[in-house]
């Protein structure tokens, strides 16, 4: 389920960087509103990546709770 989440955000991110590329390529021209795409797509790349590296983190923390309770 978790690679399922992974999996689906890294394609969203792809997708809204793409956006962009495939619009200019269908003959729009170059603007603002269709480079705007690319702002979001690095957000969500860049918050999965911060989100994957501090998850580690949080997984010792749940198994050191999980034998020591509070």
């Amino acid at each position: 389920m978790r690679n399922r989440r992974i999996a689906a955000r890294v394609v969203l991110g792809a997708a809204l960087i793409a956006v962009p590329f495939a619009l200019h390529s269908a003959g729009l021209p170059v603007s603002f509103f269709t480079t705007v795409w690319i702002v979001p797509g690095l957000l969500v790349l860049v918050f999965l990546l911060l989100r994957l590296s501090h998850g580690h983190r949080l997984k010792v923390c749940e198994r050191v709770l999980g034998t020591y309770p509070l």
